[in-house]
């Protein structure tokens, strides 16, 4: 995963973390393990962090460490103290979609999360809610965790033995609710190949 991909999806998940609580309180308290994903590590979020201070997205941030617990009161797990600046909803959510976008305008980076929403940009304006306990999240997860067209027989394996109609009919609906909730046309289909994620679209789940 490249840095831009990186930085990304922490800005993400800082924005979810702003709209839940900081967009009036410019103070906020996060566990380290709500800013982490699949692929960025620990120092990763450092990084980052010092990076959006730098970009003024953020005024300052303390970490603490779980380790350095000595009490009973103390948190055993690790913390971002996090001053927004005041504009930082607005600026995270351009950055993430500038980092996302190709010459041309289209954008290429999608995310996926624990609760089956799949957005790119602000997720406010391009999300397509699928639901966390949804057949369709299966499908897509599939196909973003197995690169290159796949067979239909496949996904229909993969969910218990789906009858091979009903698996074209879901990703059809798939296909057809992405165009609508995000504006972009992200999944291949081949009859004689099967489904898979368009190139260079790439799909990034946001959970480990």
């Amino acid at each position: 995963m490249d840095a831009n991909a990186k930085i990304s999806i922490v800005l993400n998940n800082l924005l979810q973390t702003h709209l839940l609580g900081a967009e009036t309180v410019r103070h906020i308290e996060v566990k380290a393990d709500d800013l982490l994903s699949e692929g960025v590590s620990g120092a990763d979020l450092i990084r980052i962090m010092d990076n959006l201070k730098e970009k003024g997205l953020i005024e300052k941030y303390e970490f603490w460490s779980g380790k350095d617990a000595e009490y009973e009161e103390e948190p055993d797990y690790d913390i971002y103290n996090i001053w927004f600046s005041s504009y930082f909803r607005e600026r995270a959510s351009e950055l993430v979609s500038e980092i996302g976008l190709t010459n041309n305008g289209t954008s290429t980076i999608l995310y996926l999360d624990k609760n089956g929403d799949l957005w790119h940009g602000d997720k406010s304006k391009l999300c397509y809610h699928i639901g966390e306990d949804s057949e369709r999240l299966k499908i897509l997860t599939y196909l973003v965790d197995n690169v290159g067209l796949q067979r239909t027989e496949d996904i229909s394996e993969y969910l218990g033995g789906k009858d091979l109609k009903n698996v074209r009919s879901e990703i059809g609906k798939i296909k057809k609710n992405i165009d609508h909730f995000l504006k972009v046309d992200i999944i291949e289909s081949k009859s004689s190949s099967g489904y898979g994620i368009k190139s260079p679209y790439k799909v990034i789940k946001t959970f480990v």
